[in-house]
Formats: structure tokens, C-alpha cells, sequence
């Protein structure tokens, strides 16, 4: 790998640790002697094992590794972006519907247990683009 490939791979772990700082997340880069679950790219509060590819073209051999190195206990997740364009994730199709899931089954415990004065409010996020559970379309 020349030189400027890996400062651009550097620079790629430094601009989505920003990315993650800004939304309240914890980032710092990883060790990158080694490989394997204790190296991530990035070493978040998130659930997951981080591979960050800062390329201009996406190959699936990168969700790979992620799920190589990951630690069982952390969904491997590669985060990609190319020149101008927004950072994308790429996880397995498995555990991205077993994350939504999940949340989808923490979100209905929360309006269980929400008393029923807060009734009318939605639940979703701000900035969600989901329609409301509560709005008859």
C-alpha cells in the first residue's frame, strides 16, 4: 500500500470519527498494527466493529473483513465514502433487520410505558421520515 493511500486512509478514520463525535458518539482511531477484533478502524460507543474505507469505488471483500475481524459480540460494519459524496454503512442484510427489530421492539415498550397523557405524540425521532403510528393516512 504507497504512502498516499494510507494517509488518505487516515484521513478518511479522522473525518468519520468527526462524523460520529458531532452526533454525540464517542471516536478515536484504532490501532492499526494488527488486525482482528482488538484493531477497529475507529473505536466507538456504537455496537460495532468499524472498518472505514475512504475509496472511490465500494468492494464487498471490505464487509468481509469487517466480519473477520469483528469481535462476536460487535456487528462488523463498514462505513465507505468516495470523494464528494456522504458517508455510507454497509452491514449484512441480517443484522441490519435484526437492529430494526430491535428498536422497533424498545420503541413499542417506551409508548407502553409512556403514561397515557404523552399519547399523542409519535414516538419518532426529529428528523424521522416516518409517518405517525397515531395519524390516520
Amino acid at each position: 500500500m504507497s504512502r498516499m493511500s494510507r494517509e488518505k486512509g487516515k484521513r478518511g478514520e479522522r473525518e468519520f470519527c468527526e462524523l460520529l463525535r458531532e452526533h454525540g458518539f464517542d471516536a478515536r482511531r484504532g490501532q492499526q498494527f494488527a488486525g482482528g477484533n482488538d484493531s477497529p478502524d475507529v473505536v466507538t460507543d456504537l455496537p460495532c466493529h468499524v472498518e472505514v474505507k475512504r475509496t472511490e469505488t465500494f468492494s464487498p471483500s471490505y464487509l468481509l473483513q469487517a466480519e473477520r475481524d469483528a469481535h462476536p459480540a460487535l456487528q462488523p460494519a463498514v462505513f465507505w465514502k468516495r470523494n464528494n459524496w456522504k458517508w455510507c454503512a454497509f452491514v449484512c442484510a441480517h443484522h441490519y433487520v435484526a437492529m430494526w427489530k430491535e428498536l422497533l421492539a424498545l420503541r413499542e415498550e417506551v409508548e407502553r410505558l409512556r403514561p397515557a397523557a404523552d399519547s399523542t405524540t409519535t414516538g419518532a425521532p426529529s428528523g424521522c421520515n416516518q409517518p405517525s403510528l397515531t395519524e390516520n393516512n
